[in-house]
């Protein structure tokens, strides 16, 4: 099969959950994704050129509790709408076959949702803790558009939980990532047979 072979049945399968996926069949698709994203972020910077973007950024000293405060222009270039477009066509294929890839592990497919669970879970849990901060006047005359204050997450200052809410989100990641890179095992499993020795 080849990579547009793989593809297109990829596509096909989009709402199959049940089953496996071969590594080859995993990261061909990955790499699919990779270069239309690559070739859409040409496109758009073409005709649409870069975003730009003013950012107002918030630092603190977690030794001194010194505060300060930023605005900078940042120029990007991104596959703006094309992009959106075309990550909401692919999302569901690429679920699925992700899905089928860690059942090729005999695991159960759901775990895939994990590292995405964890990393919603973090954002509610800091969305929680919230600082008022008063804008530099001086900030409000180059950025017109700034407000007075602006709620900002208030992240632990300590830096043990600091590090234990990063490893909470990268371990679960790591331990998802690390069955996207095994290679199908021999003959079938209570998920189905090897990928490799039926007809695609």
């Amino acid at each position: 099969m080849t990579m547009l072979q793989n593809v297109r049945h990829i596509f096909k399968s989009a709402f199959k959950f049940s089953g496996r996926a071969s590594r080859w069949e995993f990261w061909s698709f990955v790499w699919f994704v990779l270069a239309v994203s690559f070739v859409l972020t040409i496109v758009n910077a073409f005709f649409f050129g870069p975003e730009t973007t003013s950012n107002f950024s918030v630092t603190q000293n977690l030794s001194s509790g010194e505060v300060t405060q930023a605005v900078s222009t940042r120029h990007e270039y991104n596959s703006g709408w094309f992009g959106t477009i075309f990550g909401c066509i692919v999302l569901l294929p690429l679920v699925s076959l992700s899905w089928r890839r860690i059942q090729d592990n005999n695991r159960p497919g759901w775990i895939v949702l994990i590292p995405t669970a964890m990393i919603f879970g973090m954002s509610f849990v800091t969305s929680r803790a919230v600082a008022t901060v008063e804008v530099d006047p001086s900030l409000r005359a180059q950025a017109p558009d700034l407000p007075a204050t602006i709620q900002i997450p208030a992240l632990p200052t300590d830096p043990y939980l600091t590090l234990g809410l990063i490893f909470a989100v990268l371990i679960p990641f790591a331990y998802v990532m690390r069955f996207f890179f095994r290679p199908t095992p021999h003959g079938p499993n209570k998920y189905g047979p090897n990928p490799h020795e039926v007809p695609s």
